[in-house]
This record gives C-alpha cells, structure tokens and sequence, in this order.
C-alpha cells in the first residue's frame, strides 16, 4: 500500500473529530462545545472555565506566533509577572493554535480549531505505534480511532489540556525505538517526544510518568546487554527533557516559593466503581474485549515476529498501575480489605503533586495501554486471515468502536451518558463590545467591577477574560486554580475608582483603560457609577469616555505623573501608629500602615512580588531588641500622601510590655516603612 495507508488513517481520524463535534461546525466563531449531560451548578462551572481556557489559549497561540518569551503572561492577574504558573500552561495546545489563531485571530474558533486537531493528532500517533509494533494496518487504524474517541476526551470539550496526551504514543514508539535501535536519530526523537508532552500539561506527564515506571525498567533489563551502547544516548535524551521541563516549571517552582501557594491541595480520586460498565469512565467494551483477546494470546506464548520484545504484558501492567493510583482503593476479593492507592505517598514525596486536585485525569494513561493491548486485539484476530476477510473484521471493529461513542442508545449502556451528546453555548461578545477594548491606548485595561465576593466572583472574572481574549490587553481579573494577594489589592483600588489616588496608583501600574460592565450591577449601583464616573477629577489624571455599546463603557486615563520605585518614598514622614494588643509568645497578624510619604506615585519595583522584610521589637522604655524575617505584599501602588494597612504575621516576644515594632526591607534595614506600638500581654 506504500503510505497509502497512512492517508486512509488521516482522513478516518478527521471526519471522526469532525463528527464529533460537528455542534460547532455550522458557526465555527461563534459556538463553543459542551457536554449536554452537565446541569446545575456543574454546568456553570464549565462555562466559566470555558471562557477562561478559550482566553488563555488564544493569547498562548499568539505569543508561540510573535514572541514565545511572552508565553508565561496570559493577560490575567495584572500586574503579577507569570500569572500562567497559577494555573496549567496549555503550551502544547497553544502549538495547536498558532496557525488558526495566525489565520482568524479569533478566540472560539481557535479553541474549535485546537480541539478537532487534538482528536486528530492522538489518532495519528496511536497508528504510529500500533502499526510500529505489529506492522499490521487493521490493528494501527483501529486502535488509533478507539484512542483518538476515547470517551472522556470527547466528553469534556472545555478541557483539552487534561487529555493531552495526543503525543504520548510517540513517547512510547520513540522509546521502543531507541532500545531495538539504538540511533541517534531516535534518541533525538524521544527527546522531541517527550517536550512536546511536557508542553502539554501536568496530567499528561503524571500519567506518562507512571507509565514509564513499569516500562522503562523492563527495558532496561531486558536490553541490559547493550547498556553500552545506549547509555550516552539515554544520557542525552534525559539531559534534553530536564532542560525543557526547567524551562516549562523553573518559574512555577518561583511562584511556589515566593506566593506559597501551589501545594496543599488533597487529590481526589475516584472509587473503583467509576471505571466499572455503565460509569462514564468505564474504558469501552470494544476495548476491553479486544485488550483481553491480545492479553489471552500473550500467555499461550504467541510472539510478535520481527520484534525483540513484546509488550503486552507490560503494559497491561503500567495500566494497572494508573488505575490504582487514580482511585481510592482496590479491594481484595473475597475480604473486606482493599490495597489504598499509592497517591497519598507520591504526594508526600514527589514535588509539584501537591498542586494537582484532579488526580483521576492520570487515567489517560490506562486507556493508552489498553488502546495499545487492543491494536494487538485487532492483530491477533486477524493475522492468519485472507486480505479481503481482514478487511472485513477491520471495518467491522471500527463501526463497533465508533457506535459505542457516538450512538446515544449504546454509549448510554456502556458509558452511564452519551459523550458525544453535546450542545453548544454562545459565548461570542457583541462586536461592538468587542471593539471598546481596541479604542483604548496601549496598556492594562481594568474592568469594573472588579469584586471579590464568593457567590459571584468566578462568574464576573471569566466574563472579563473572556473578552480580554478578544482586545487582547492585560488585566486585572485573575481566574485560576490558586490566587495571590494581588488581586485584593486590585479589587480595593478598583472599588475606589475614579478617586484620584486610585487613578494615579492604576496608572503607575500600566493601566491606560477601564471598560464598566453595567449588566453586572444593580440599578442602583449602575447609576452611582455612572455619575461618579462623569465627575470631573482633580490632579494630573482624568477619565475621558471613548465609546459605549450597550451596558459597556469605556474610558481611557489621560493624563502624565512622576513614579517612583524608591521604598525611601515609604519611609517619608513615618510615624507610630496607635497603639494595639497582642499576645505574648504567640503567632499572629500585626497590622501596619504603610503610607507614602513622596510627592510622587509609588510603584513596587517589578517583579511585583512579596518583599523580603526585616520587622524589629523594641521594648520601652529599653531593652534588648529582638528581630525576625519574614516576606510580605507591600501595597502594590500608592499615590502621594495615600496609604493603606498591611497584615504581618509575626511571633510577638515572650515578655509582656510595651513595644515599638518597625518594619523595613531586608537588603536596606535602616529605610523604615512602617511603625506601630503594639502591647504584649500575658
């Protein structure tokens, strides 16, 4: 057939994706995808990360276009430096992107665009694999449909990042190639492999990760004779995948350390019933049955010819391992004991666990083995066959594998739901609201209002970012998994606007715009907006109105000002504050107030970032002073003569009385920026 077959596959696999979500085909721009079986609060759950993952993966597909150094700032969370590390990356989707997004420069069909090729892509690389390692084209073009409509792929379209394992499959052919091959030219493309997983995120690479655990010693043992030969060869390719993970994570482990944040988060697993016929995790009949037909065929010694190894059994190992980790237990028959899942462990030993919650999202890499054991399924019925009766069975597994997906009456019984059964949700901004971001001038745009309330936080930040996909400019709405101080004190100055401190303070941090959202307040507050906007301002910065469309409003900030990133500017004209009470002995918050002092704006030097301080207790009338370190958000920005209170954690000294407790930074302790009395009590 030549690479006529390899065509046939491309072209299957295509009009599956198409077919798949063929919702969002009819209006491409402005159509996003989901699961019809969400409800309630699940249902708006998905919507606002949807609107966040279309965002951020469209100003991802751009910077991979024009400046993959920007690749870090999602245009969220301003003005904190790499907002992306609060959250997963999606570089490998952005890849996915850069020509849709290059052509259209549209957020939805450029997340419509990254999810037919993702389902295409995994396709074509399982092909590879299985067609590798059978040289059989019935088995490969089988088992990469079955991987590439793998339920849960589908079934979560406001996702795609958590099954990013589309390249996975070639990590495991690149290996298999190095160890039977051992040429350069394969060590180079596990080491491409590998990145490009990596680019992904972090539930491709767990699960390729405890995959590699049961693979990758047996390859070593088995191929212990030719260590020699393979070990530069290893040695390079792990030198190449550590260099790309630095560059991918260095700056998550500096959010880590320098926010605290990214860790503590208890994994939720699944029980074992999830995966069982009829729960939605449940890998597929068609699967199954054809997993246990190569499995069955392994141990009554069948081989593969031409091949130095078989990896069956392997690999039906590695995917127990995966569904051990991802639930809770799994019990032993005939008791009532059950072996707990190694997850509690890993997370306590492995850095950079801590931060995932949805452990089960590993289970990708139990439905790549079995994909793979199923390929062999499909080898193992047909081999002996004629060409014309394999064709046969061939066409007859792929019409049995796509029906168990896409036929609501069989998935329903297989799956619990149909996850093809999908609506669409229009989440496509009027252009005329679209357009107000792009009258304002070049910098960060705030949003109005930006509040912090639990009931409808995540709501308003998403419909910002949402349209911040779209003009493009950085903002102050942040949507994440985790959060940092910096947005409280963004939602304090926004709450302030148009007060001229507030406008100088937004200004000194880039912000040249301000876009009001009126369907988001009550008919009271709309108007209290309203007219405090309209008011003239006094001091060098004032808000001019460039347009309106609908609820929407934009104004720009006019206007020139000094800024300083001295912390002298703090230090100006400090005085005690009142006095407070605090526990001897004890650890608790100490407020200080923080006031500049210069004529002009201050601004925290950037990285905008928690500052190293130095906080001294001076007993009056005298006495020993006592000192600790400790690292605190200073007020972002301030204007001249404003101020605001700062929460210190501190360990007050053990003997009661009276104190004068100052506050300055680490690398200039004689600069004092904040003081207060303070009694310790018994």
């Amino acid at each position: 057939m030549g690479k006529t077959h390899w065509l046939v596959a491309a072209v299957v696999y295509l009009c599956a994706a198409l077919y798949a979500f063929r919702v969002v085909l009819p209006d491409p721009r402005g159509r996003l995808p989901y699961s019809a079986h969400l409800t309630s609060g699940n249902l708006a759950v998905d919507q606002t990360d949807q609107q966040f993952v279309v965002a951020s993966l469209v100003h991802a597909s751009r910077a991979v276009l024009h400046a993959p150094w920007t690749l870090w700032d999602n245009r969220q969370c301003h003005p904190m430096w790499r907002p992306v590390t609060l959250g997963e990356h999606m570089f490998g989707e952005a890849i996915l992107g850069a020509v849709p997004a290059w052509l259209t420069d549209d957020p939805v069909f450029t997340y419509n665009a990254i999810l037919i090729l993702g389902l295409w892509i995994a396709g074509l690389s399982m092909y590879a694999l299985v067609w590798a390692w059978t040289q059989s084209t019935g088995a490969a073009l089988v088992a990469g449909l079955l991987f590439a409509i793998e339920p849960g792929r589908i079934g979560d379209p406001t996702h795609p990042f958590v099954h990013g394992d589309l390249w996975s499959p070639l990590v495991l052919l690149a290996t298999h190639r190095l160890f039977t091959r051992r040429s350069w030219g394969a060590a180079a493309a596990l080491a491409i492999a590998i990145s490009l997983v990596l680019l992904e995120s972090l539930y491709a690479i767990f699960a390729l990760v405890l995959i590699a655990v049961v693979y990758v010693p047996y390859l070593l043992v088995r191929f212990r004779h030719d260590l020699r030969e393979l070990a530069p060869k290893l040695l390079a390719v792990a030198a190449a995948a550590a260099a790309t993970a630095a560059v991918i994570f260095t700056p998550y482990l500096h959010t880590r350390d320098v926010w605290g944040v990214l860790e503590g988060r208890p994994g939720l697993l699944f029980p074992i019933e999830q995966f069982a016929p009829g729960a939605f995790y449940y890998p597929g009949t068609v699967v199954l049955v054809l997993a246990a037909l190569a499995l069955v065929d392994r141990l009554r010694g069948a081989a593969l010819l031409g091949q130095r190894y078989d990896p069956r059994a392997v690999l039906f190992v590695a995917a127990l391992l995966v569904l051990w980790t991802v639930v809770w237990s799994i019990p032993i028959p005939g008791t009532q004991l059950a072996i707990p899942s190694p997850y509690s462990w890993a997370q306590a030993h492995v850095p950079g666990l801590g931060a995932i919650r949805a452990v089960p999202a590993a289970r990708t890499g139990m439905y790549l083995c079995l994909t793979v054991l199923a390929g062999y399924g499909v080898w193992v019925v047909t081999r002996s066959l004629r060409v014309g009766v394999r064709a046969g069975i061939v066409v007859l597994l792929l019409v049995a594998g796509a029906l168990e997906t896409f036929e609501p009456r069989i998935s329903t019984r297989s799956l619990g739901v149909s996850p093809v059964a999908m609506k669409t949700r229009r989440l496509f901004p009027a252009p005329a609201v679209r357009e107000l971001g792009r009258t304002l001038p070049d910098g960060a745009l705030l949003d109005l209002p930006l509040r912090l309330d639990p009931l409808s936080r995540f709501g308003r930040m998403s419909h910002f970012i949402q349209l911040g996909g779209y003009h493009g400019r950085p903002i102050a709405a942040c949507y994440n998994s985790f959060t940092v101080p910096i947005l409280e004190q963004m939602a304090a100055l926004a709450a302030r606007v148009p007060d001229p401190a507030a406008l100088a303070a937004l200004h000194a941090l880039g912000y040249r715009g301000i876009v009001t959202h009126e369907e988001l307040l009550r008919p009271e507050e709309r108007e209290q907006l309203r007219t405090a906007l309209a008011a003239p301002t006094s001091g060098p910065l004032r808000l001019v109105e460039t347009g309106a469309a609908g609820w929407h409003h934009a104004f720009r900030i006019d206007g020139t000002q000094q800024v300083t990133t001295n912390p002298s500017a703090l230090a100006a004209g400090i005085a005690p504050q009142a006095a407070g009470r605090v526990a001897a002995a004890a650890t608790q918050p100490v407020r200080f107030r923080v006031r500049n002092g210069s004529a002009d704006t201050f601004r925290l030097p950037a990285p905008i970032e928690p500052s190293a301080l130095v906080v001294r207790w001076r007993p009056l009338p005298g006495g020993d002073v006592t000192s600790e370190r400790t690292r605190v958000l200073l007020p972002i920005a301030l204007a001249a003569g404003d101020a605001r209170e700062v929460d210190v954690v501190l360990r007050a000294p053990e003997h009661p009385g009276q104190y004068e407790v100052d506050m300055a930074l680490a690398d200039a302790p004689d600069v004092v920026i904040a003081r207060t009395l303070l009694e310790v009590g018994a």
